[in-house]
């Protein structure tokens, strides 16, 4: 099973927003926080996508469209402040992928006519493939681990793009506790 995480980034302040997708998982710091912190068991996969927030669509199309993606992770450490022990033991097999699947879109924009107490007619809808990068990587404990449920803080780096120009870079540390099933 894969634990979903969306990062949104406020593409021109650099505010970061982070959701997971099982709000069960939340271990502490609310949904929509810059420092979420889940808990995941033992050989769960976790996966975090970044998205950049965008207030205003720009009238040179692409070129005037954010993008964000994650371009460095760093693991800090397991247990309490200040951070101790060897996180990789915990997060491992560390991988990116560009995620393609399909996104539902509005195939044909327009005006929305609500039918008086019914539905109205449905918005016609269509799909279409679509890259959605995330980096991932599995959670583990071994049988011979002394700590129970270690909170591990690691960091990752997030680089905005307008258009193809990088405009901005964010940096940021969350925490995920790893437990045994």
């Amino acid at each position: 099973m894969a634990q979903d995480i969306l990062i949104i980034v406020n593409a021109k302040t650099g505010t970061v927003q982070m959701y997971a997708a099982d709000p069960s998982i939340v271990q502490g710091n609310s949904q929509g926080s810059n420092e979420l912190w889940v808990r995941v068991p033992a050989s769960e996969q976790l996966r975090w996508r970044v998205e950049p927030l965008q207030l205003a669509e720009g009238a040179g199309g692409e070129a005037d469209l954010y993008h964000a993606i994650i371009t460095k992770v760093e693991l800090w450490g397991a247990t309490e402040s200040p951070p101790q022990g060897d996180a990789s033991k915990y997060l491992v097999d560390w991988i990116s992928n560009n995620g393609a699947g399909d996104t539902p879109y509005y195939s044909a924009p327009g005006t929305i006519t609500p039918g008086k107490n019914t539905f109205g007619p449905p918005t016609p809808v269509a799909t279409q493939g679509i890259n959605r990068p995330f980096i991932a990587c599995e959670t583990q404990m071994s049988n011979r681990d002394e700590m129970v449920s270690p909170k591990i803080a690691y960091s990752f780096s997030v680089d905005i793009y307008l258009g193809r120009e990088k405009v901005n870079a964010v940096t940021w540390d969350p925490f995920v506790t790893v437990y045994r099933p």
